[in-house]
């Protein structure tokens, strides 16, 4: 089991310089299986709402990020 936190998870829907580096390292360990915790699942959501109040984000795609980890 991999444990992933907030720094791999927000990388994934957002452009920044390590994203595809991350996808990459993420696709070659798919076999491990992933786990994170229920902090990490409120650290993701904030960050996420913070793009979305600072205008970077629209609110449809926010929703959409959050149910794809529900």
């Amino acid at each position: 089991m991999l444990y992933l936190d907030t720094s791999y998870l927000i990388p994934l829907v957002r452009s920044e310089a390590l994203s595809n580096r991350i996808q990459l390292y993420l696709e070659s360990m798919a076999s491990s299986g992933f786990v994170t915790s229920s902090w990490t699942m409120v650290e993701y959501r904030s960050a996420l709402a913070r793009e979305v109040r600072m205008g970077q984000m629209p609110a449809t795609y926010f929703h959409d990020c959050c149910q794809q980890l529900d």
